[in-house]
This record gives C-alpha cells, sequence and structure tokens, in this order.
C-alpha cells in the first residue's frame, strides 16, 4: 500500500513538472503581469493588497555577533586560505555556473505571443520622423534577436508615425511557456556542480592552510594580500 502511494505522489509531482507555465505581461495604460501555473493565475502587477498588520517591534541585531558571522564566512575562509585572488577565481567559477543555468533555461523558453503595437508622435513633423528612425531602430533589432534566442509561435510587431499626435502610445501583450521540468533539471545540475565546486575549494583551502602553518609570519600575510 505504502509502495502505491509513493508512486501515485511521484506521478503527480511529474505531471505538475510537465505542465506549462505561461507568464503573461500586457501594457495599455499600466502594465500587468501575471503567472499561470497548472491553471492558476497568480498576478504579479500590480500586486493584489495585503490587509494591514500591525508593525511589531524586531529586536535590535547584536552587531558584535553579525560581525563574528561576517568573519567567519565560507567567503572568508577562501580570503584567508587562498588570498585574493583565490576568492576571485572561486568567484568567477560561481558567476559561469550561473551564466550556464540561465542560458539553458532560456533556450527552453517559448514566446506564444508578442503582440507589439506602437505609436511614435512628437508633436513635430520633422521631430516625430527622426524618433521614428530611432524607435524602428532599437525595436526591430531588439525583437529579432529575441526571436533568435528563444523559440516562437506568434510574433507581430508594428511602428508607426503618427503627426498628428503630441504624444507617443505604446501597447504590448506578451505571452511565454515553459515547463516547470527544465529549470528544475537544470538547477540540479547546477547545484550539483556547485557543491563539487565548494568541496574542491575546501579541499584546496586545507591544502594552503597545511602550507601556510609551516610559513613565516610575512610569507603567510604576502599570501592573503595577493
Amino acid at each position: 500500500m505504502g509502495w502505491i502511494i509513493l508512486g501515485a505522489v511521484l506521478l503527480f509531482l511529474l505531471l505538475l513538472l510537465l505542465l506549462p507555465v505561461r507568464v503573461c505581461f500586457t501594457y495599455r495604460t499600466e502594465p500587468r503581469l501575471t503567472v499561470w501555473a497548472a491553471f492558476v493565475p497568480i498576478r504579479l502587477i500590480p500586486a493584489p493588497e495585503k490587509p494591514k498588520k500591525p508593525k511589531a517591534k524586531k529586536p535590535k541585531p547584536d552587531r558584535s555577533k553579525a560581525k563574528s558571522d561576517e568573519k567567519s564566512g565560507f567567503l572568508h575562509d577562501i580570503r584567508r586560505d587562498g588570498g585574493l585572488s583565490g576568492l576571485i577565481a572561486f568567484l568567477q567559477k560561481a558567476i559561469r555556473l550561473a551564466l550556464w543555468l540561465v542560458g539553458r533555461v532560456a533556450k527552453r523558453l517559448v514566446i506564444e505571443k508578442l503582440d507589439l503595437r506602437v505609436s511614435v508622435a512628437a508633436g513635430d513633423s520633422a521631430q516625430t520622423a527622426t524618433l521614428y528612425g530611432k524607435v524602428c531602430a532599437g525595436i526591430y533589432p531588439a525583437v529579432e534577436l529575441l526571436s533568435t534566442a528563444l523559440g516562437y509561435e506568434s510574433i507581430r510587431t508594428e511602428v508607426v508615425p503618427n503627426f498628428m499626435a503630441e504624444q507617443s502610445t505604446v501597447q504590448c501583450t506578451l505571452r511565454i511557456r515553459l515547463r516547470l521540468i527544465w529549470p528544475v533539471c537544470y538547477g540540479l545540475r547546477a547545484l550539483l556542480r556547485f557543491v563539487k565546486l565548494i568541496i574542491r575549494q575546501k579541499c584546496a583551502s586545507r591544502k594552503a592552510t597545511q602550507t601556510s602553518r609551516s610559513l613565516p609570519e610575512r610569507e603567510r600575510k604576502k599570501i592573503q594580500s595577493s
């Protein structure tokens, strides 16, 4: 019986991961951002109003304890054992790993709909024509780059000059689809690589600590400042 329940739970989680999540952004007079997860809309912009609660007084943080925690942090240990160059090398690897994760997830995004309509106006015919050229030079290459980087199903972009109006207007509808299984899979792979990176860094820090103990105080300070 327990195996049946476990299998049913795992099957339900798998179905949730296979369901697409849609991000809908619209702009007419004000921006609206809604996330549809498993057919449930979650409004982000404008944020739903929350009931006001009386603010409770927060205890003042112990600064001496915070300073001691900062000194005993993982990055501080890397800085102490490997010096500034070791800390920079670790941060570079972590940033590359984060960029890899973002790039992998971005490749799985699909533009279901992009409808962008811009009416360019500046109150003067010459200024409107100049502004129209600048807007076209900015919008069309950006949309082309976006459609090349992401998969797309329906994209419509229209930029027109309006010589009778005083101000420009923008109307935009953007709907993006992503299956939850992709960020979960790539996130687990990135987490595993990050754990390996930390383990390697700790092993290197231990070796550096053992080596620095056998060096005089001056040489130790040179390593930490390098």
